[in-house]
Order: structure tokens, then sequence, then C-alpha cells
């Protein structure tokens, strides 16, 4: 990841990625609220978001969202070509699954 060593709203952040072939994507923070949600979108519009809700001072439940209905008719396309949407909520759960590891090293 490449970016700001700390993320704010219009912060921009790239990304290593792979769907079917490795590539780069440069994300823009759209939302953030300090310790409640974070959401992030990329150049065909569609957008990523956790959201947190801490629930003791130790565990905090995170909700990932993903919403493509902003996106252009060429990348439903580009969506649909790639599988990339099939796929999606088995990437969403191993992100969930990484920030936990990452939160509890």
């Amino acid at each position: 990841m490449s970016g700001p060593e700390r993320l704010f709203l219009g912060a921009q952040f790239g990304m290593a990625m792979k769907i079917k072939v490795p590539y780069r994507i440069k994300n823009t923070v759209i939302a953030f609220e300090e310790n409640q949600k974070i959401a992030w979108c990329h150049l065909m519009k569609w957008s990523w978001s956790y959201e947190l809700q801490a629930i003791s001072p130790n565990q905090t439940i995170v909700t990932e969202s993903f919403d493509a209905s902003t996106i252009p008719a060429f990348a439903k396309w580009w969506l649909r070509k790639t599988g990339a949407m099939a796929h999606n909520p088995k990437w969403m759960a191993k992100s969930l699954v990484a920030l936990k590891e990452i939160c509890e090293a």
C-alpha cells in the first residue's frame, strides 16, 4: 500500500491488486469518522467501507460493505467478464481475517 501514514477524508492511497492479472489501483477516502467508519472508492466509483462498533474496550465488530450501484456501464461489463462480483464475498471475508490478524498483532 502507498499513501499517507494515516488516512483521512479525501486522502489518496494505492494498492496492489490481482484479478486474473496483477495491477495497481488508486483509491480516495470518501467517508471518515474516527473509530466509526472509513469508506473509499477508485476511478470506477464502486466503494468499500468498514463500519466499526465497539462492544468492549478490547472488542470491535467490523462490518465490511461493497457498493457497486454507482459504477459506469462499461465497468459492469468488466465485473461480469472477470467474475469479480462472484468472488467479492470471499475476498471481503479474507480482508476481514487479515484486518483481525493486524489488530491482534
